[in-house]
């Protein structure tokens, strides 16, 4: 059950977060909203090639710096991940020809190989 709410101005400040990426030259071809149901949390999950590998820790101060400067969300809420991290790449697996649905809020449903409670997709690619 989900008890924690995303509201419509996290949901819009994560956009906004990713047209600064994107300005920015930081490729994020995965980003959403994941509801983590054992800490009863949401978190914007921001997948990135960049982030695999030993520049991992640069790319998440960057993205950081990013986030910071523009004044868009708490940093605990923001989580910078590599491609081949293990939720991304079971996110990133597309069960069916019409995934990913994109801006769309999910409940109770599988993301490629993860069950979530409830997400909400900007990007699945």
């Amino acid at each position: 059950m989900v008890t924690a709410t995303l509201v419509s101005e996290d949901m819009a400040e994560g956009a906004k977060l990713l047209e600064e990426l994107d300005r920015a030259g930081v490729e994020v071809p995965t980003a959403l909203w994941f509801y983590f149901s054992e800490s009863d949390a949401w978190r914007l999950i921001l997948a990135t090639p960049q982030a695999d590998g030993k520049d991992s820790l640069k790319t998440s101060l960057r993205v950081y710096e990013i986030q910071r400067a523009a004044g868009l969300l708490p940093y605990s809420d923001v989580s910078v991940r590599g491609l081949r991290d293990h939720l991304v790449k079971r996110l990133r697996k597309k069960p069916n020809p019409k995934w990913p649905p994109r801006r769309r809020l999910l409940h109770k449903e599988w993301i490629g190989e993860e069950y979530t409670d409830a997400a909400y997709i900007y990007r699945l690619s």
